[in-house]
């Protein structure tokens, strides 16, 4: 509003010039009041900024909101629009290099045990290893032994041993079938940790007398007397009696042939007795 608008007044220039004053002074305090009311008039945006651009758009806003109800003026652009419009997206950079390795992580807690996989197929068999060392001499198993006579046509005698016990048998014609007897039950028999265990059994006979020997597995003779009656046998109720002196193996000094050792101690004879070799 310009004071010169206003009617005239007829004291003259004086009342005309407080009019102006009045009024410029208003105009300045309005401007004033104006800047601190909104920074962005005292501050306005660089062109080209962030700022700037948004407010740009603000204000296109703000007059396309207006401009239905109230025709504006033509726009005039200048080259500060330029700076808002965005260009199309540039190409992909080259891929930078790769980056240090980081640390390695703490160790975390173990897992769930897994459930059992299926049983693999059997493999081949393995080549044979090589033959183990001999292992120590077991200790004596039960002994066998069998020992056959027949004195006459009609008579077959037999000794067996098994088992730990001495049989005697009896047939009545050469190769018949024998009808036995245990006799280690009788008095004397040997089986004990002194006289060994029968390990070998013979037997002989003429007439109405038969005989049973056994030996020992400590080298010990015991021999049993059988009375044949008919077809029977009947052994002695006596029982077994030892043999003295036993077969006692001859030993020869290194380089001495066989037979050149003499026999010792009270024997009468030397060789071996009874039939049996002594090597």
């Amino acid at each position: 509003m310009s004071s010169e608008n206003k009617a005239r007044t007829y004291l003259g220039p004086v009342p005309r010039r407080a009019g102006w004053l009045t009024g410029g002074t208003l105009a300045s305090v309005a401007l004033v009041l104006a800047g601190m009311a909104s920074p962005a008039v005292a501050l306005a945006p660089v062109p080209g900024s962030p700022e700037y651009c948004k407010s740009e758009h603000r204000s296109a806003d703000a007059t396309g909101a207006q401009g239905a109800a109230v025709e504006t003026a033509p726009i005039v652009h200048d080259d500060d629009d330029d700076e808002c419009n965005v260009g199309p997206t540039g190409p992909r950079g080259p891929r930078g290099h790769k980056g240090a390795t980081g640390p390695t992580g703490p160790q975390g807690y173990p897992g769930a045990t897994g459930a059992t996989g299926p049983t693999g197929a059997t493999g081949s068999t393995g080549a044979t290893g090589p033959t183990g060392p001999t292992g120590p001499v077991g200790a004596t198993g039960p002994c066998s032994d069998i020992d056959s006579f027949a004195p006459s046509d009609n008579e077959d005698f037999h000794a067996a041993l098994t088992g730990g016990h001495t049989f005697a048998g009896r047939a009545s014609t050469v190769g018949g079938v024998p009808a036995w007897i245990d006799v280690s039950g009788l008095p004397g028999y040997p089986n004990s940790t002194e006289t060994g265990v029968a390990c070998g059994v013979s037997i002989d006979g003429q007439a109405t007398a038969a005989y049973i020997k056994v030996l020992t597995t400590t080298g010990r003779v015991f021999q049993l007397h059988i009375a044949v009656t008919g077809q029977t046998f009947v052994p002695d109720a006596a029982g077994w009696q030892e043999q003295t002196p036993a077969p006692v193996p001859v030993v020869r000094a290194k380089g001495v042939s066989k037979g050149e050792v003499e026999w010792k101690g009270d024997l009468g004879y030397a060789g071996p007795s009874n039939g049996l070799r002594t090597e």
